[in-house]
């Protein structure tokens, strides 16, 4: 469940990579507050811990230093193997099919596929607004290569509570956004009845189950 709401990128990447796309950095604090935001709704619209049926696992058991740091290296490479993967992946792109899009595709197939690289393409955007609204949706998603290091390292859980919770995330930074860009109200304001309704109903789904368990 807290994969669905706690995948966000850092003050460090927000402040440092995310922030020298604008000419200041107030845009770089309203994109971290729309995260949070929508974090926020994604765990609303989540069902609760105790409604959700999880299969009995062994109690973890407490290994010595060699094995518990053959493990974190472990864990260190599978992230590393995955952003060069992705990496040589996006050079491949470049070299044989993205140039035939235009720089706003070319930053959209990036950002899809790995989030830094895809934040790199930007530079490219002369739309302030366009550049502000593609970074947000960067920065919710995520990207395909987050999303295949959480499945590594998620030990077996299902996904399923986390791609929901990210395209709720998503969803409401890109409304956000296009409010905020060209005046589009209405998609955000369907999104916002939408997420109220799944609110009050998972709500009243939590109280059912409280009720039986007790």
């Amino acid at each position: 469940r807290m994969l669905a709401f706690c995948s966000n990128p850092g003050p460090a990447f927000l402040f440092g990579m995310v922030g020298s796309l604008f000419p200041s950095m107030g845009y770089v604090w309203l994109i971290w507050g729309m995260l949070i935001l929508g974090a926020w709704l994604a765990a609303l619209t989540l069902p609760s811990a105790s409604a959700i049926t999880t299969p009995s696992r062994p109690a973890p058991r407490s290994g010595d230093m060699p094995s518990l740091l053959k493990n974190a290296t472990n864990a260190m490479v599978n992230v590393c193997c995955w952003v060069i993967l992705f990496r040589i992946l996006i050079h491949i792109l470049k070299k044989w099919v993205l140039w035939f899009f235009p720089p706003e595709g070319q930053a959209l197939l990036s950002g899809i596929l790995e989030l830094t690289n895809g934040c790199m393409e930007l530079f490219a955007l002369e739309d302030l607004g366009l550049r502000f609204f593609l970074v947000c949706g960067f920065l919710s998603f995520g990207g395909l290569c987050v999303a295949m290091q959480i499945l590594s390292a998620a030990g077996g859980l299902s996904m399923k509570l986390c791609v929901f919770g990210k395209a709720i995330q998503t969803f409401f930074c890109l409304c956000v956004c296009a409010a905020l860009v060209w005046r589009m109200w209405y998609p955000l304001a369907g999104f916002l009845l939408v997420t109220g309704f799944l609110c009050r109903k998972n709500r009243k789904r939590s109280g059912n189950h409280r009720a039986v368990v007790v």
